[in-house]
């Protein structure tokens, strides 16, 4: 018995002090080894949008487009790069000027006659604009102040110029009725340079207050909602809480980037025209992959484009994607987030 005990430790020890036999490493096939990602910037940025081009040349198209319910739902704006939107005579309406630059649709509309503080962006740009006339009443003289800036290409359906591109929508009463083939009119649109307006940078990081929801109330029948949609990193438009649709393309509208750009205002001539101030600075807000950012808005003089800041005074960067300017009016337009 004292033997077989013996023995029997004698096994335990012997095991107990044996090493593991060391393992081979596992070899990982080569093509399962995942290659680092590598990100290539781009020749250049489009200066409307900041998404990359080959070769930077720029052929852009601002079209004046209305707001009203009867000319809702609008026709390419979800193409557009820069929308800009303003308040109109007697506080009653917004307007629209849609900047074209990449894509061109087929039909964009319904466009409406153009007033001063539009001139007065499109003078920032230097690119060509489309209209149905314009204001041409005292000091709310649009069609003047617009006769004594450089436009490369006009189409006014008014005084004719280009108007082989226009065409009225039998589904529609006029005024809200009138198109353009924008698709077929930029053949005739000339090469342009463009100066820089904004800093696009798709790796920017944003510090700020979540906002998920904006509201930009201009009158109680004048309200403008934007919705966060976390999965394509846009916000969705409303327009007196009913999502705007593009009838171009059956898509709803939704903006990369929006700013509102406070400016003082006041109202001339019978039908008060509104007339804004766009040179100094003021104060801006945006709102940019859910977050709201605080800052200010600075331009020179007329000759001038306008420059986004944030509170640090750094130049704000915007992500590729489209950008919707909305002119608030100070002490009148309010704006709350969520």
């Amino acid at each position: 018995m004292k033997k077989i005990l013996l023995s029997m430790l004698s096994l335990l020890i012997l095991f107990g002090c044996a090493q593991p036999l060391p393992q081979p490493e596992e070899e990982i096939p080569e093509e399962e080894i995942p290659e680092e990602e590598v990100v290539v910037e781009p020749a250049f940025r489009s200066k409307f949008n900041g998404e990359g081009l080959d070769v930077e040349e720029y052929k852009a198209v601002a079209a004046m487009i209305g707001n009203t319910s009867e000319a809702r739902p609008q026709s390419g704006l979800s193409l557009a790069d820069v929308v800009y939107e303003i308040m109109m005579e007697g506080l009653s309406i917004t307007r629209l000027m849609a900047i074209f630059s990449s894509e061109y649709p087929e039909k964009v509309g319904p466009l409406r006659s153009i007033r001063i503080p539009f001139v007065q962006k499109l003078d920032e740009w230097d690119i060509g604009i489309a209209h149905y006339g314009g204001a041409q009443t005292g000091l709310g003289d649009a069609l003047t102040l617009l006769g004594s800036i450089k436009v490369p290409i006009r189409f006014d359906g008014v005084k004719g110029y280009n108007t082989e591109y226009f065409w009225r929508d039998s589904a529609r009463k006029a005024p809200h009725n009138a198109y353009m083939n924008l698709a077929e009119a930029i053949d005739e649109v000339p090469v342009m340079e463009i100066k820089k307006h904004f800093t696009f940078d798709p790796k920017a990081e944003y510090e700020g207050t979540s906002a998920k929801t904006v509201n930009i109330r201009y009158t109680s029948s004048i309200r403008v909602k934007y919705e966060y949609d976390a999965e394509v990193e846009k916000y969705t438009r409303y327009f007196n809480e009913v999502e705007q649709i593009d009838a171009y393309n059956d898509e709803p509208i939704q903006v990369t980037n929006v700013i509102i750009q406070t400016v003082p205002y006041k109202m001339v001539e019978d039908v008060a025209y509104v007339l804004v101030d766009f040179n100094g600075s003021g104060p801006a807000e945006y709102y940019i992959k859910g977050v709201r950012i605080e800052g200010t808005w600075e331009r020179e003089d007329s000759k001038s484009v306008t420059v986004y800041y944030d509170l640090d005074h750094n130049e704000i960067k915007l992500q590729p994607g489209n950008t919707w300017i909305h002119v608030a009016l100070k002490n009148s337009t309010k704006v709350t987030f969520e």
